[in-house]
């Protein structure tokens, strides 16, 4: 499969053309299956998320993802509380060796989804962090990093380009940790393209996949910018929104 590229279509038919062991990193964030539409979008400008009534994709999904990802690499599946155990117990049955869960801890303006009037507010999402066998990522422990992350660039739930957009500052950094450059980094549920974005970026290789043909149009768009910027310590970024 060409890389580089946004396909559009059902991802556990357009991943079937993925070599076996061709991918380094899997960062994804699947449907939760609860049906989601936010609750944010004042403007209405945001449908229900497609197929996400259910998590019949899920297994298959995994098992492709085992199959084209390569020996010693890693995978990030953002997810939640409630199906944070079937995603667990799913990825260990076909292989994968769960290293860690990951906590997203969002601003003000991105919790509170969910029941505002007999729960908690909801201000995190989990990232199961899994490997496929083992991949050093600190060689003699230099740059250790901890499991919690904290993020304030996306503050305006009304800027956003996709109702289930991540930062592309997480992003920058999970990939940066985990791969190299012109490393391949898929994402099987890429909505408008933060990960694509990111990998950019940082000189990796993207492959993105995505149902909706709205989102998939908001991808290409963002990847189309080719104005460059500098960021920390002279590095060129290409330009995007988060």
């Amino acid at each position: 499969m060409e890389t580089n590229k946004i396909y559009q279509g059902d991802c556990l038919e357009l991943m079937k053309q993925i070599d076996d062991k061709s991918v380094d990193l899997i960062l994804t964030d699947t449907p939760y299956g609860i049906n989601f539409k936010s609750n944010m979008d004042t403007k209405n400008r945001f449908d229900y998320i497609q197929n996400d009534d259910n998590l019949d994709f899920f297994e298959p999904f995994i098992k492709e993802a085992f199959r084209v990802l390569k020996d010693n690499s890693c995978i990030f599946l953002f997810c939640r509380f409630d199906n944070y155990p079937y995603f667990y117990n799913t990825i260990i049955k076909y292989g994968f060796k769960v290293k860690n869960c990951l906590i997203w801890e969002k601003n003000k303006a991105l919790g509170g989804l969910g029941d505002m009037e007999s729960s908690f507010l909801n201000n995190y999402e989990f990232v199961l962090f899994a490997m496929k066998g083992r991949k050093i990522l600190f060689e003699n422990r230099i740059g250790r990093q901890f499991g919690l992350i904290k993020d304030d660039t996306i503050n305006n739930p009304l800027k956003l380009l996709y109702p289930t957009q991540k930062p592309l500052k997480i992003l920058r950094k999970l990939i940066n940790i985990t791969t190299k450059e012109q490393d391949i980094v898929l994402d099987c549920f890429c909505g408008s393209g933060s990960t694509c974005v990111a990998s950019k970026q940082l000189n990796r290789k993207y492959i993105g996949m995505d149902i909706n043909p709205k989102a998939v149009e908001i991808a290409n768009k963002r990847l189309s910018q080719n104005t460059l910027i500098e960021l920390n310590g002279g590095k060129k970024f290409f330009s995007s929104q988060p």
